[in-house]
């Protein structure tokens, strides 16, 4: 009896092991499957994060795309605005400047007279600048694009200059890069420089260190020509900061300076597809970069991206596109994802993500 219990316990030992042996590929292949299907489900809710995160970068665009075209809007209301008033205040103001200058002439030296007429001649000259100011802010500028090289034209702004810090005790420290030629307006420019120097200059009144600089940085994947100025002045408080490129805004005193020096500069890079970047805190001084985009002639000579995508779409020829003309291979940074103007974007249909632009990748990765 008891071998015969022993065999049989034996026997059903055998039977389990062959249950089990059996049963293993079927629960590995249902592991198997199990694991599929939880990968298969990972890369959905990957794919549907990156979705997720494309939408929010295309709602972040839309959104200040939208308060660029709202800004621009009120801009060029107000520009409308005040070029109606320059003129109907020039023609007057001019009258009164050439009677005020003959009386001048006639007057006594060192009388009262001559005093009140040396005054009104004085103030119709700053009014005459500050309606010059208003009348470029306010018009379309007309610009004359040429290769020039930045340098020259920062040379003889700080040559003009230069007397002016001699006065003020204002040493001037300059380092100029070896730079390339890039498509720009000669007089806008020299404009911007003259704005920028000039308030350094004025945020020194007791004297201090203007540094200029010209360099190349390569950001977006492009090349820019960068020109920094930078004061150790008075500096901006936090709070103005984020207004001095608003119009008729100004840190300076009442009756120096008419608040759209900065404006029409930001108007004259924007128009050069460029940008201004700002530092300052109040006490340490400021610091101002332009951002020129460089285009090579190597560059400018392959395929630009309206004749690659064929877009066909706010192209006033069939070769070229108003919003940059000059930089159709670096869209991307004039008119798209990383446009500072956007209004520029928003003309041109370039208000997706631009990393997603086939174009894009190509010219980054150097396939076209």
């Amino acid at each position: 009896m008891i071998g015969s219990e022993a065999n049989k316990k034996t026997s059903q030992t055998g039977s389990n092991s062959n249950n089990i042996d059996n049963g293993l590929p079927a629960l590995q292949a249902l592991l198997s499957d199990k694991d599929r299907k939880i990968e298969s489900l990972l890369l959905e809710i990957e794919e549907y994060k990156s979705s997720v995160d494309d939408l929010n970068d295309i709602i972040d665009g839309l959104k200040h795309t939208r308060e660029k075209l709202i800004q621009y809007e009120k801009l060029s209301a107000l520009g409308r605005f005040t070029a109606d008033v320059a003129h109907e205040i020039r023609n007057p103001l001019t009258a009164i400047g050439g009677f005020a200058r003959r009386l001048q002439k006639k007057l006594d030296e060192g009388s009262r007279e001559k005093e009140y007429s040396d005054v009104i001649v004085y103030e119709v000259q700053r009014l005459e600048k500050i309606l010059k100011n208003v009348l470029t802010f306010s018009s379309d500028i007309k610009f004359s694009i040429k290769e020039q090289n930045i340098n020259t034209i920062l040379e003889s702004a700080l040559v003009f200059f230069s007397a002016i810090c001699g006065e003020s005790s204002i040493k001037v420290e300059k380092t100029l890069g070896d730079l390339p030629p890039v498509k720009i307006d000669s007089d806008q420019v020299r404009q911007v420089f003259d704005n920028l120097l000039s308030n350094a200059i004025d945020s020194m009144p007791d004297g201090g260190m203007l540094s200029v600089r010209s360099f190349t940085e390569f950001l977006h994947n492009i090349t820019y020509i960068v020109v920094n100025v930078t004061d150790n002045g008075e500096g901006i408080s936090e709070e103005k900061l984020d207004k001095i490129f608003e119009p008729f805004c100004t840190t300076k005193e009442i009756g120096h300076g008419t608040g759209l020096g900065l404006s029409i500069s930001r108007k004259i890079m924007e128009e050069h597809c460029g940008f201004i970047k700002v530092r300052s805190r109040a006490g340490e001084g400021s610091s101002f970069d332009l951002y020129f985009p460089y285009q090579s002639d190597e560059e400018a000579g392959k395929i630009q991206c309206w004749e690659f995508s064929k877009c066909n779409r706010d192209c006033s020829t069939d070769t070229s596109c108003p919003a940059y003309p000059n930089y159709g291979r670096l869209c991307w940074v004039v008119a798209g994802t990383y446009c500072e103007g956007k209004v520029q974007g928003t003309y041109a249909q370039k208000i997706e993500n631009c990393k997603r632009c086939s174009f894009f990748k190509k010219v980054t990765a150097k396939e076209i």
